[in-house]
Order: structure tokens, then sequence, then C-alpha cells
């Protein structure tokens, strides 16, 4: 009797780094264009990027060393956001369009239309986020599910806005 051992290996999510030199990527939007990133990745963002990204995979944004200065669009993705300042020149912070579910955490939305726009069922779960500055800090329309917690909103004209079900709490 002849025994086969096959070992299958998980793939592992890659990190990529994100700034205009001597990194992987000069911006996001090149990041996601690539074929090399992948669902699971990690972008570090280094610097401050301005490409108005459109995130069509299913990533993690860390920015502990870089901002990011447009308007980040997820298209029925999952997203986790961390250390980021996302300060957008005009526009939103971030929108979701189709289904999409955003994670974000120790991050800070300023100047902004609307800090998180959510739409069109998305799913958002927001942790220990400082909005400020912006028209509306958390837009939740036509979410199914959302939760906030631990956020600050400071000096935005309306805090949090929803016309579903959702569960905002434990916000200062």
């Amino acid at each position: 009797m002849i025994f086969f051992l096959v070992i299958i290996g998980a793939a592992q999510a890659a990190t990529w780094t994100v700034c205009p030199t001597i990194c992987n990527y000069d911006n996001i939007s090149a990041a996601i264009a690539s074929g090399a990133v992948n669902d699971g990745d990690k972008l570090d963002i280094q610097a401050d990027d301005i490409s108005a990204p459109n995130i069509t995979k299913d990533l993690w944004l860390d920015c502990s060393t870089g901002q990011i200065n447009r308007t980040l669009t997820i298209w029925n993705n999952a997203v986790n956001i961390s250390h980021c300042v996302i300060r957008p020149t005009s526009g939103d912070g971030i929108i979701t369009y189709q289904s999409s579910a955003l994670n974000i955490t120790e991050s800070e939305i300023i100047g902004a239309q609307n800090g998180i726009y959510a739409r069109e069922d998305s799913l958002v779960k927001a942790a220990s986020n400082i909005f400020g500055e912006n028209a509306i800090g958390l837009r939740l329309l036509t979410t199914q599910n959302a939760t906030a917690c631990n956020n600050i909103f400071g000096n935005n004209s309306v805090q949090a806005s929803s016309n579903k079900t959702t569960d905002i709490f434990d916000n200062r």
C-alpha cells in the first residue's frame, strides 16, 4: 500500500507598502489595480495619498505613518481600516456601496461632507475613532446593521444620522 502525504498550506496575506518612493506602490489606487495585491492583503500607507481610490478588494489599510487626502470608495468588499487620518480635500471621507463591510478603528475622519457615508445595505463597525469638523460625522442610509462605540464626535454639524435600525451607543 502506498500512502501519499499532501500538505496544503494556508495562504498568508501579504503586506504591501504605499508611498511615493522606495515602496511597493506609489499610491493606493496603483496597489489595488495591481494583480499582485489580493483579497486579504494589508496596505501599509507610509505617506500622504491623494489617489482617490475605489477599493474593489477585501483589504486592510493601516496608515500609522501616512494620511489619506481623498475620498475612499468601497464597492462590495470587506475593508478594515486602522490608524488612518482621512482628511479629504472635498467630498466625503469614506463611502460604502453594495453590501460592503467596513470595520474602522482608531482613525480620524476630519473635514468631510460625511465622515462615513454608508449606502446600499453596507455593514459598518466604527470603534474608537474621531469624527471632527464634518457636516455629518456618521451617515447611515439604507444600512442594515451598524455599530458605533467609543467614538468621539466633535464639531460636526450633525453627529450621526440613520434611516434604519442601528446600534449606535457609547459615543462622546
